[in-house]
C-alpha cells in the first residue's frame, strides 16, 4: 500500500516525525522531533507541532496555530488561527480550541 500525502517543500520536518494518508502539511511549518501525524489531517501554514505530539485522524491546525510538546488532538479536533495548545495536553475528540470571528458575536469555545 502506498501512503500518500502533501507536505510544501519549506516544511521543516525533524527526525522520526510520521504523517498519516491525505494529510496536508502547509508551507512554513514546522513538524518537531517525534510528532505523529494522523490520516487526513490538515496543518495550514506557519504552524508549529512540538516534539512527541500526537494528531488523531481528521485534526484541523489552522494557520499559525501552535501544538506544545506532548500535547494529544484527539480525531477531528480543530484548533483555530493563531490558538495555542498547552504542554502535554490533551483535547478530545471534535473538541475546538480558539477563537471564531464571524458577523456574529465573538466566541471562545473551550474543550471538553
Amino acid at each position: 500500500m502506498v501512503t500518500c500525502y502533501l507536505v510544501d517543500p519549506s516544511v521543516i520536518v525533524a527526525e522520526n516525525v510520521t504523517v498519516g494518508a491525505g494529510s496536508y502539511i502547509g508551507a512554513g511549518t514546522i513538524l518537531s522531533p517525534n510528532a505523529r501525524i494522523g490520516e487526513y489531517v490538515i496543518i495550514n501554514h506557519h504552524c508549529s507541532i512540538g516534539h512527541d505530539t500526537q494528531l488523531g485522524n481528521f485534526v484541523q491546525v489552522a494557520p499559525g496555530g501552535r501544538i506544545s510538546g506532548q500535547a494529544v488532538l484527539e480525531e477531528g479536533a480543530a484548533v483555530f488561527s493563531n490558538a495555542v495548545v498547552a504542554p502535554g495536553r490533551t483535547i478530545g475528540r471534535y473538541a475546538v480550541v480558539g477563537q471564531f470571528h464571524s458577523r456574529y458575536p465573538t466566541s471562545l469555545i473551550m474543550p471538553r
